[in-house]
């Protein structure tokens, strides 16, 4: 709301005359200047509501804590995952994986106005009925189809943006080789997933 009401403030500022008093286009340079720096000014406002927070004693939220110094060290990413009901394998994951993209396509077929086969829908449903999709594949939901989706998307527009204003092609291809390569590479140094 505070960020909303301060890009309000900015659109709507009276352009500045050569007969403005000097005290009006102070207080305009101050208006101007908390509106230019209205992000700073809501993670200097959340900062100092945290530090409050950690000097009382009361913790109503977890903050950040005690981060390591220095880059990490290259390594193979872990391939399980602990969890509160226990560890899940790769294979497991790969396995919820595949059992969330069977269910997905089944409820695709199911919805859509030309039913697919009988036979089809049967075999889908045998296949997801061996699966254990309770396991992690199941708790990501739809983000395991949208976030890929968002992250190539956000690359070719990004890449198209270049090169228009460079005047040369894309290929959509080469960028999302990039996108896996870079990735990869990075899970090696436990870097958060790049985009574009």
């Amino acid at each position: 709301l505070l960020l909303l009401v301060l890009k309000l403030m900015r659109d709507h500022m009276p352009p500045v005359h050569p007969e403005m008093p000097p005290g009006v286009r102070l207080s305009r340079g101050l208006v101007w200047a908390a509106t230019t720096a209205r992000n700073a000014l809501v993670v200097s406002f959340a900062a100092l509501v945290a530090y409050s927070f950690e000097v009382t004693g009361y913790q109503p939220f977890i903050l950040t804590g005690e981060t390591a110094e220095g880059l990490p060290p290259v390594r193979i990413p872990p391939f399980s995952v602990t969890t509160a009901n226990g560890t899940i394998s790769f294979t497991e994951m790969v396995q919820g994986c595949f059992c969330f993209g069977l269910q997905l396509r089944m409820n695709l077929l199911c919805s859509s106005q030309h039913l697919a086969p009988l036979q089809t829908r049967r075999h889908i449903l045998q296949l997801t009925s061996t699966c254990s999709c309770y396991l992690w594949g199941g708790d990501m939901g739809a983000g395991l189809a949208v976030v890929p989706l968002m992250g190539l998307l956000e690359s070719i527009a990004v890449a198209k943006a270049f090169a228009s204003q460079n005047n040369y092609r894309i290929d959509a291809n080469q960028e999302l080789l990039a996108i896996g390569l870079t990735n990869i590479l990075g899970s090696l140094v436990s870097s958060y997933p790049v985009t574009g």
